[in-house]
């Protein structure tokens, strides 16, 4: 376990010396000194978030619509587009990372996986 831990801590600091970590950072800095810009970004993407996770495809397209439309403004705002690609990059990153510890742990769970909300 001493190893794991040992490579948990340098992939932990191997993140945070990342290029794409340390953008999304200083993006995020000049995000928090533009309260109402960060509150319609925080809104955007727990809308967004419940909208991937409400399972309900029938009126996926038009809420789609809906939450394109009602943050337009926002979206078209600099700051705006390069957090939200910021975040997005660190999200794909962690999302690798995920898969490729998840693609050497054999847990058996085939069976089943379409039942788990992962």
């Amino acid at each position: 376990m001493d190893k794991i831990m040992k490579c948990t801590q340098d992939l932990v600091k191997a993140i945070q010396e990342d290029k794409e970590y340390i953008n999304f950072l200083k993006i995020k800095e000049e995000i928090n000194d533009c309260p109402e810009l960060k509150k319609q970004i925080n809104d955007f993407r727990k809308r967004n978030y419940e909208l991937q996770n409400s399972g309900d495809s029938f009126e996926m397209f038009a809420e789609i619509e809906r939450l394109e439309r009602d943050y337009q403004e926002m979206r078209s705002n600099p700051i705006s587009i390069e957090y939200l690609r910021a975040e997005l990059a660190v999200c794909r990153m962690l999302q690798r990372i995920n898969l490729s510890l998840i693609s050497v742990v054999d847990l058996e769970i085939e069976e089943f996986a379409d039942d788990i909300s992962l």
